[in-house]
């Protein structure tokens, strides 16, 4: 039996990824902070107590691992850079003590290859060095790691990772619009993005897993239509009859919401999932669009 470890298990996307390997026969471990923390393990997972910073107490279950999986991201009083300091740390001593056959999954976005106009965005899309979020491109990077550990994947899924009420954007945007009654969109608001329900992020990194080449990069989304003015709508609509719904402006939607956010939503990030549905045999297929899911599903349930 082939075993799998976790990092980030009791996460949105981590739970998603232990499940799936887990009904997939994968003896599942999880990495968890502390003992209070096991609970939230999916069942059938087990547990090893530890962090990013306590990798030198729990790294002699490397060896037993046919495949780690880092679905963890350090949060730090929301300082960004320091942040990614942590992870490339972390990730430094995590390739060091594992042995070249452990197979690594990478988990990063897209926002860093920029504005991908009318087209899409494919693995060999360049990186806008310009970009915020381009300085932690290096961390999830399979070339950047070679000389420490050649058998690393990246996994690059749609920015708005969506269902069951959790996400990173979605919530933030649901809640702005709760706030000031109004559910918001710069300009025109004719700016399409991508999605991926979470459900699908487990079988992504099953197929990465199983099919995956060692040093290779794949994308990962199950819809390329939402415009962030439709997008807007179903918040209204998750929010109420009263929550209008308004465009604003690039210096407007800074300061409701934040910098990054704002760039966001002004940059196209339509990815291209033509390699990881041909060369994995990934299933791109959901039964809820991100749209129908804020408006009428989880978001509208948890509101």
């Amino acid at each position: 039996m082939k075993k799998v470890l976790v990092i980030g298990a009791t996460g949105y996307i981590g739970k998603e990824i232990c499940n799936t390997f887990a009904k997939s026969g994968y003896e599942v471990f999880g990495l968890v902070r502390n003992y209070t923390n096991t609970s939230e393990l999916p069942f059938g997972v087990q547990k090893i107590i530890g962090d990013f910073s306590t990798i030198k107490e729990w790294s002699h279950h490397l060896t037993e691992m046919n495949t780690v999986v880092n679905a963890a991201f350090p949060s730090h009083g929301g300082d960004w850079f320091k942040a990614v300091a942590i992870e490339h740390n972390f990730l430094e001593q995590l390739f060091k003590k594992l042995n070249g056959k452990t197979k690594v999954l990478l988990m990063n976005g897209t926002a860093f290859l920029g504005d991908s106009g009318k087209g899409s965005l494919s693995e060999t899309s360049p990186i806008q060095q310009q970009h915020p979020a381009s300085i932690r491109a290096k961390n999830t990077a399979p070339k950047y790691w070679e000389t420490l550990h050649k058998n690393v994947i990246e996994l690059r899924f749609a920015s708005f990772i969506y269902g069951k009420n959790g996400s990173v954007f979605l919530p933030l945007l649901i809640k702005a619009a709760q706030k000031t009654g109004e559910s918001i969109y710069i300009d025109s608001g004719r700016i399409f993005t991508s999605t991926l329900d979470v459900a699908l992020t487990g079988s992504a990194c099953l197929a990465a897993d199983q099919f995956g080449i060692a040093g290779e990069t794949y994308h990962f989304a199950n819809d390329e239509t939402p415009s962030f003015k439709n997008i807007a709508r179903a918040v209204s609509h998750c929010c109420g009859s009263k929550c209008k719904v308004i465009s604003v402006t690039a210096e407007e939607a800074k300061d409701r919401l934040d910098p990054f956010t704002a760039l966001f939503m002004q940059q196209n990030n339509r990815l291209n999932s033509t390699k990881a549905r041909k060369e994995l045999n990934w299933q791109a297929s959901s039964e809820t669009s991100l749209l129908w899911d804020v408006a009428h599903g989880s978001y509208a349930n948890g509101s």
